[in-house]
């Protein structure tokens, strides 16, 4: 690209930064490709579980481990992850969970406490809700080889709460 001067205007050339950028938690795809991938690895630890290579006490603390990174990446703590335009991680996110979560029975607790604690608590939230659908899902005896493989329903699931964690209206 050739060089303006310093009193260019409008010259026509491309003047936009093209320093590499990480993903933005305020992308819709980026969401949620983070809520598919952490729904795949929950079906592959409960697979392994059924199939007892994998013992429950350890499924559950991956499973916790998943909702402590969802919570920690969510609030902004996360550095291979940009956070939303002012300030939505934590403070933005948190108001639009206590916002659209409060009608659901058991959110009731959670959407208390500082910012962070929210969305971590939200995170929790997605993690109980993920486990009860894998559950029920392997107990129907329709688990496959390929976790990627996830019931319809799944791709609602993830979606929900995609759009609630980059701030669309439920």
């Amino acid at each position: 690209m050739a060089k303006c001067s310093p009193n260019c205007g409008a010259c026509g050339h491309d003047h936009s930064s093209e320093a590499p950028q990480s993903p933005s938690l305020v992308n819709l795809e980026v969401v949620r490709s983070i809520f598919t991938r952490a729904v795949i690895n929950m079906m592959r630890r409960h697979i392994s579980n059924i199939q007892g290579e994998l013992d429950t006490d350890t499924m559950l603390e991956k499973d916790e481990y998943l909702a402590e990174w969802l919570g920690d990446t969510f609030s902004g703590k996360n550095p291979h992850f940009e956070t939303g335009p002012e300030d939505w991680n934590p403070h933005g996110l948190a108001a639009h969970l206590k916002e659209n979560l409060a009608q659901l029975p058991e959110a009731k607790d959670i959407l208390v406490g500082d910012d962070e604690t929210v969305v971590a608590n939200a995170s929790s939230l997605f993690k109980l809700q993920a486990q009860g659908a894998i559950g029920a899902f392997l107990a129907e005896g329709n688990f496959s080889q390929y976790p990627e493989e996830l019931p319809p329903y799944a791709d609602q699931f993830i979606e929900a709460w995609a759009m609630l964690y980059t701030g669309a209206k439920l």
